[in-house]
């Protein structure tokens, strides 16, 4: 994916029904709302940027504020997926932490400070503390997942062709094992 184009694809992405969805949701649940619907937008972009930003094999943390966005947009797995396509060309996973495994938080822990340091460093002066915020003491509710890895090349594209009584980005993670089962119509009869 060419850099420039996928960076102006994510400029060109409406994502405010993901936003709108979201704070309706937050809103439902009772919980705070924290960010604005543009602030939300803004934040959510930065980070799914970020893979472009000549980092496409690093892993990034997100925020507790920001995933609740990333959240409801992976839900709709469809267009998430055509998203990431659009965007990125890999798919981005939406791996959650756990909170209780100590190794996993610290892990997580680690590569939120290391994705807010580029998101720093990228979006000089356009970070939002309240979407971003700097970690102090344990923060096991700042932090809470992570974007694991990109899938890219042939891969991807089977994933994108395969649709319908074959395998969606949803079946991902089956997808990979070599059970046969699991392999596409092509792969079983080679």
């Amino acid at each position: 994916m060419n850099i420039q184009n996928g960076l102006a694809a994510l400029q060109a992405e409406d994502l405010s029904n993901i936003i709108r969805i979201t704070r309706r949701k937050l809103e439902q649940e009772g919980r705070q709302v924290i960010l604005k619907d543009d602030e939300a937008v803004i934040a959510l972009k930065q980070y799914y940027a970020l893979p472009l930003l000549a980092y496409p094999r690093q892993q990034f943390a997100i925020s507790s504020v920001v995933d609740s966005y990333w959240h409801f947009h992976v839900l709709d797995t469809r267009g998430y997926r055509d998203f990431c396509h659009r965007v990125d060309g890999c798919f981005m996973h939406h791996v959650p932490m756990d909170p209780d495994d100590r190794i996993d938080f610290v892990r997580v822990r680690n590569l939120y400070k290391q994705t807010r340091a580029l998101l720093v460093q990228n979006f000089v002066g356009a970070v939002s503390e309240r979407a971003y915020p700097i970690l102090r003491g344990n923060d096991k509710d700042v932090v809470i997942c992570r974007f694991d890895y990109c899938v890219t090349g042939d891969l991807f594209d089977n994933l994108l062709q395969a649709d319908g009584d074959h395998y969606t980005m949803d079946l991902f993670d089956d997808f990979l094992q070599t059970d046969s089962e699991h392999q596409s119509p092509e792969a079983r009869t080679a």
